[in-house]
């Protein structure tokens, strides 16, 4: 098991709720894991030998071990005979770790939303969209400013979209109203309310958390 396939497979394992409604594909299913192995989220980061060793000693191996970018957060990958729950159990009694989940198997399934105009998108083939859509939605911790020529607040493709009014650069006022219509153009394509029967899909699933912060650096001529 390489630290890739583990981060992907961590990826899975951590989501702490399905993203599921009206508009949006149900989350994948739990329900195939890689038997005897477990993803545990290490307290403290603590990836040390003697920590891994204490491991051991429970009949608990080590086959891999991941830490975030940031290195706030450290995970290990393990092999035991141990069911999941006596597992958790005794390695946070142990003071070893936060959390012990299984080594989920995640497969890729191509997602299709019913947007009218989702079949002219041909680009988002190319670019293996459908695909990306069954590992992630979008994150609500990602704001997008678009500096273009405004949006329209109106267009009902973009409901709810918008992370604040964002500001007009050309006007030097607080509304960043489209009067060309390419800035509207490129918010529906970063984040379009999908799966809606209407109008567009936007890549990040709009409506899933990305938030889009219109910045009008263009007039009407698109200068």
């Amino acid at each position: 098991m390489t630290t890739s396939s583990l981060y992907l497979n961590r990826l899975k394992a951590l989501e702490n709720k399905s993203r599921t409604n009206s508009s949006g594909p149900a989350a994948l299913g739990k329900t195939e894991s890689v038997p005897n192995q477990f993803v545990v989220k290490l307290k403290d980061g603590n990836k040390s030998i003697r920590a891994f060793e204490t491991m051991s000693t429970y009949g608990v191996k080590v086959v891999d071990s991941l830490e975030t970018v940031d290195r706030s957060l450290s995970y290990a990958l393990v092999e035991s005979e141990m069911p999941l729950d006596e597992l958790r159990e005794t390695l946070i009694t142990l003071g070893l770790a936060e959390n012990v989940e299984p080594n989920y198997i995640h497969k890729l399934m191509s997602i299709e939303p019913d947007d009218e105009f989702y079949i002219r998108q041909w680009h988002y083939q190319d670019i293996s969209l459908p695909s990306a859509w069954s590992l992630t939605l979008g994150s609500e911790l990602v704001v997008v400013a678009v500096l273009d020529s405004g949006v329209r607040f109106d267009h009902p493709d973009l409901a709810g979209i918008f992370y604040s009014t964002g500001y007009d650069f050309v006007d030097e006022d607080s509304d960043p109203t489209d009067l060309n219509g390419h800035g509207t153009h490129v918010a529906g394509t970063i984040a379009a309310l999908t799966n809606n029967e209407m109008g567009v899909s936007g890549v990040c699933w709009g409506g899933y958390g990305v938030k889009i912060l219109p910045v009008r650096v263009a007039d009407e001529e698109g200068v």
